[in-house]
């Protein structure tokens, strides 16, 4: 009788304490359950996202809106087949010491690729080129591009030199002073009056040998990301760090076609230059970029004019001759800006239709690179010759990249993500594609239910009626 209840109570002991083992085991496999359905779930990312553009991002409905309640029906359906009993070894029964049942599976957090002004799809494509390109190498570029911007912000400046300059031969009244005039053009050519014609041409006839070969390929958008309701997450996106818009332009870089790598599969051809211009067709993309374009080369030249003597002094002689029958020192100082400004503008149109060759153009001339001679700029001009290069010359795509750099970035981040949807939709069945409907990351709730197992055998743990109820969260970023 004694030896009976010392064995029912060291058994009960025992089976007390495989218990509480199996309490700790069962709540640890709730979490590994929870882990390994969350990654499960977010393995089914978007394929054409990732083979075109080397994003990972799951889709959350494919009719044109979030179905969560759907995605969450998925999970429930994973997390039952993830723990449902199976056979072992040569399709034997076993049982299962840890086996549970997933009572529900919520969605608690998400985000979406276009949450934060696409916070959550630039980290991602900052990351994807990190893996494969130094931040020295970046930063130098940066520097280029801050540089750039000095430039284009001056444009604005020198244009007005021109323009008082015209003013001031245009205005001019009275017979005598228009037969003077004349009389000290006539064997002299008016830069002023050349490059003001020029001004009145399109821009793509100046630099594109065959304006007919400019592709006339649209996109759509009326259904424009930066100006529609997206759809939101409920979570907090991460904060970006300094570098990630200085990796994303080199994304768009490297993802994109432009003028001189053409891309006739997708719906623009020069996608590059729709996202600095922002425009609905290639041949006003590329337009807007050759004008901004123009106006760098043009401060730049004018700055190089400026600093030779020689070539000053040149402007100068023409502007004596053009207006020095006025007899009015600051007259003539004003025509002199202009025929620099004017002469700049010419060099700086051989300059961009160099680079939309191929060529490569100094970002800061020298004498030796200098093409232009203004004393007979029309027929200097009407030369095929392209501008000279240098082995430090920057190339078409060196100046995309100045360029994206001068573009606000959450522009470039819409316009990317529009290039993307309109791309993606002219796939079979994928017309409903939409970047708002694209989770980056994601965070769920499982509920599990599991039976004692050990407690009942020989008294043990008699009192205690109820199941056990686990409750775990985890969340999932594609990009850590």
């Amino acid at each position: 009788m004694f030896l009976s209840l010392a064995l029912t109570m060291i058994l009960s002991l025992v089976f007390t304490l495989l218990e509480s083992a199996r309490l700790y085991g069962l709540e640890a496999q709730s979490k590994m359950e929870t882990e390994l359905l969350l990654e499960s779930k977010m393995a089914e990312y978007d394929t054409a996202l990732l083979e075109q553009y080397h994003l990972y991002f799951l889709e959350a409905g494919r009719k044109g809106e979030p179905e969560l309640s759907s995605l969450e029906q998925s999970l429930q359906e994973l997390g039952e087949e993830n723990l449902r009993a199976k056979p072992g070894f040569l399709k034997m029964s076993y049982t299962n010491l840890y086996e549970m049942q997933l009572e529900n599976c919520y969605i608690t957090n998400y985000t979406m690729a276009t949450d934060d002004a696409g916070a959550e799809f630039r980290r991602q494509a900052a990351d994807y080129v990190k893996r494969t390109m130094g931040i020295a190498a970046i930063e130098k570029l940066y520097e280029k591009a801050t540089e750039a911007k000095e430039l284009t912000e001056d444009n604005k400046d020198i244009e007005k030199k021109f323009e008082a300059a015209i003013q001031e031969t245009d205005t001019q009244s009275g017979l005598e002073r228009n037969t003077k005039r004349n009389a000290a053009n006539q064997k002299n050519e008016n830069p002023l009056d050349y490059v003001k014609e020029l001004k009145n041409k399109s821009i793509l006839s100046l630099v594109v040998e065959d304006v007919s070969a400019v592709s006339t390929q649209t996109i759509d958008l009326s259904d424009d990301i930066a100006k529609r309701t997206c759809f939101t997450g409920n979570g907090q996106v991460q904060q970006e760090d300094m570098t990630t818009g200085l990796f994303f332009r080199e994304y768009l870089l490297k993802q994109f076609s432009d003028y001189r790598n053409q891309s006739e599969s997708e719906v623009l051809q020069y996608e590059m230059e729709y996202l600095i211009a922002g425009k609905d067709s290639d041949v006003a993309n590329l337009a807007g970029v050759a004008e901004r374009m123009l106006a760098i080369r043009e401060v730049a030249n004018y700055i190089y004019l400026k600093g030779d003597a020689e070539k000053t002094a040149l402007a100068n002689t023409i502007a004596l001759v053009t207006a020095g029958w006025t007899a009015n020192p600051a007259v003539v100082k004003v025509v002199e800006e202009g025929i620099l400004v004017a002469w700049a503008f010419s060099e700086s149109i051989k300059d961009v239709k160099t680079l939309l060759k191929g060529g490569e153009v100094p970002f800061l001339k020298g004498n030796a690179e200098w093409t232009l001679d203004v004393g007979a700029l029309s027929e200097s001009f009407a030369k095929e010759e392209e501008s000279k290069t240098s082995e430090s010359g920057l190339s078409y795509g060196d100046y995309l990249r100045i360029l994206l750099y001068l573009t606000g970035q959450e522009k470039l981040t819409y316009r990317a993500m529009n290039l993307m949807e309109q791309n993606i939709r002219r796939l079979p069945d994928r017309e409903n594609f939409r970047m708002d409907c694209m989770i980056g990351s994601m965070e769920i709730q499982c509920s599990y239910l599991s039976k004692p197992l050990f407690f009942g055998w020989f008294g043990s743990g008699e009192s205690f009626k109820g199941d056990y109820r686990f409750q775990e969260k985890n969340s999932f970023s594609y990009v850590y």
